[in-house]
């Protein structure tokens, strides 16, 4: 999402203070907030879109993310 994109007030009141998100928690907030509904389906699907991106990206790189692994520290 564009960092000029405000996260709609129903969102927010639905993450914990570790932000996990309670989705029971965004839909009680957007039932008082009808007007955050549009925003909150946004950014849902830019959400998964994201995800997806990084499931990809971890798929392609592999464990090490590109990376060689490094070699085992030895007693020589």
């Amino acid at each position: 999402d564009p960092h000029h994109r405000t996260i709609p007030p129903a969102a927010l009141t639905g993450l914990d203070s570790e932000g996990r998100l309670h989705p029971w928690r965004v839909a009680r907030s957007a039932a008082g907030r009808p007007a955050d509904l549009p925003g909150l389906m946004l950014l849902g699907v830019e959400a998964r879109a994201a995800l997806a991106t990084l499931a990809d990206a971890a798929r392609r790189l592999g464990p090490t993310l590109g990376f060689e692994p490094l070699a085992p520290l030895g007693d020589d």
